[in-house]
């Protein structure tokens, strides 16, 4: 059995990445494929934008060696930076760029710069980097530092706080991490706008760009179908009681693939062109739903755990997150497919 699996539709990521880029003309832009794509496939996704898209960006260093070593040669981003020597020198030997949140990362690149050559720096200001004050006093510091040869400003949005930087200091690059809004910037620098849920058609209505698609359908298949009677109890711990006859069919997703082991009862599956809902509580390799009075359905029958049949942000919203938390959520248990 291959269930459950995630489709990825190559063609609609590509058609996501045309409608944030035709928004940002001018833009490069930065795919964030941290969190395995934010659950899509790390490798598969970098492999079908790499000639669409200007730079990656992961959040740790390990994501970074994953694509290196999978033939990703495109520029890559390392939002986390590094902790220690052993860090830096890897980020050295992978050719990637790194972020400067504090001035410990900054310290140890001066204490071995000797030994270091042709670093891609940017310095990160926000809430949870570079305060403006450090941001000068690293600004200042790297200038004296040969190994490092282009410097760039990450900033979470372009507010006054990042302008006033901006004016004082030139940067070769400029990288807004927020995409909600539409930015025009007076600078001789070059500009980089991330694109990450967006990517996805995750959270399409948070952004200004139109028509984005979800590039998943998660999908799986009815495994059991039982019929039971008003008063019984099913599912795990048995703390859902059937209110009247019907038939109940177990699905093969469970908390060990990734779905939210809280899915309260009414959360939405699509079986056969119609919506059912869950009843009781999901457990570890399965999740129980109910079928109705009449069988129509059959084992083997396919699944629709949420996709183009059934929209993401309906069953996120019954669930209380975000959409692009379930995506996330998904383990190594899920087959992925693409096409």
């Amino acid at each position: 059995m291959k269930y459950p699996k995630a489709v990825i539709n190559t063609k609609t990521l590509q058609h996501n990445i045309s409608l944030i880029q035709d928004q940002n003309p001018d833009a490069n832009i930065i795919a964030l494929v941290n969190s395995n794509a934010y659950g899509h496939g790390i490798v598969e996704i970098a492999r079908a934008l790499e000639n669409t898209v200007s730079s990656f960006a992961t959040t740790r260093l390990d994501e970074a060696e994953t694509l290196r070593d999978n033939g990703v040669n495109s520029p890559i981003i390392v939002t986390q930076g590094f902790i220690n020597l052993v860090e830096l020198f890897k980020i050295i030997d992978l050719k990637v760029q790194v972020v400067i949140s504090n001035l410990a990362q900054l310290e140890l690149i001066k204490q071995y710069q000797e030994h270091l050559s042709g670093l891609k720096i940017w310095l990160y200001l926000n809430q949870g980097g570079l305060s403006p004050d450090d941001l000068i006093e690293a600004y200042m510091s790297i200038k004296t530092i040969k190994a490092i040869k282009s410097l760039g400003l990450m900033v979470d949005e372009f507010n006054e706080q990042a302008q006033s930087v901006i004016e004082a200091y030139p940067f070769n690059d400029i990288a807004i991490m927020d995409n909600k809004k539409k930015y025009d910037l007076d600078t001789n620098a070059q500009i980089w706008i991330s694109s990450g849920v967006q990517l996805y058609g995750l959270q399409a209505s948070d952004y200004n760009v139109n028509n984005l698609i979800s590039v998943m359908n998660l999908e799986t298949t009815i495994v059991q179908i039982h019929h039971r009677k008003a008063g019984d109890k099913i599912g795990y711990g048995s703390i859902y009681t059937v209110p009247k006859d019907t038939y109940i069919g177990v699905i093969a997703m469970g908390y060990g693939d990734g779905y939210p082991r809280n899915a309260p009862t009414g959360t939405p599956v699509l079986v056969n062109r119609r919506i059912v809902p869950i009843v009781g509580r999901v457990s570890m390799d399965m999740l129980t739903v109910d079928l109705g009075k009449e069988l129509i359905d059959k084992v083997g029958d396919k699944v629709y755990i949420w996709g183009d049949k059934l929209k993401i942000e309906d069953v996120a919203a019954k669930l209380g997150i975000s959409d692009y938390q379930l995506t996330s959520y998904l383990t190594e248990r899920v087959k992925h497919e693409f096409n």
